[in-house]
């Protein structure tokens, strides 16, 4: 999932297409939209099965990476890597843009702060190597599946770990 950071309530719907949240967004309508996708791929995992769709587009002028994932043939995370080199002023032009729309707060800080709108869809910006905007619907049952996954791999990872040091110490 995404870095913790504190939350920015907006009263703007967070919408990769206009007005239609994500509850309401299939993959047909994704390719109806953009075509077909540059490039596919599918997770199966034991309760997890996720289909991810890789488009190149320009927005403002800009060449991104656009990454769509399905769970249940819906979509619950999207994400836009902007793939130019952007120079700070450029990263600053977008985040604010992202500001603007979302939040009346001047106080926004991306690097501390998320936006979450009130059908529970959060923007988290990544502003790293590669500036990258995150969309993720968190009521999606993905998301709990994705949680309770995590949790049994760990749980199940810290079990393997007390057994080898149990042997270790029945042994040595």
């Amino acid at each position: 999932m995404l870095e913790a950071k504190t939350v920015l309530k907006t009263n703007e719907v967070i919408a990769i297409f206009e007005k239609i949240i994500f509850d309401k967004i299939t993959k047909k309508t994704i390719l109806k939209k953009y075509g077909k996708p540059q490039f596919k791929y599918k997770i199966q995992e034991k309760y997890l099965q996720i289909e991810i769709l890789f488009y190149k587009i320009n927005i403002g002028g800009y060449r991104v990476k656009l990454e769509l994932h399905m769970y249940e043939r819906k979509l619950f995370y999207y994400n836009y890597t902007f793939t130019n080199n952007l120079n700070n002023q450029q990263r600053q032009e977008i985040i604010k843009i992202i500001q603007e729309k979302y939040s009346q707060d001047s106080l926004f800080d991306a690097s501390k702060q998320d936006i979450i709108d009130e059908n529970h869809t959060q923007i988290h910006i990544e502003n790293s190597l590669e500036l990258k905007i995150h969309y993720l619907n968190t009521m999606n049952n993905a998301v709990q599946v994705m949680s309770i996954y995590k949790k049994n791999q760990e749980n199940e990872k810290h079990k393997n770990t007390w057994k080898k040091r149990a042997e270790l110490l029945k042994r040595l």
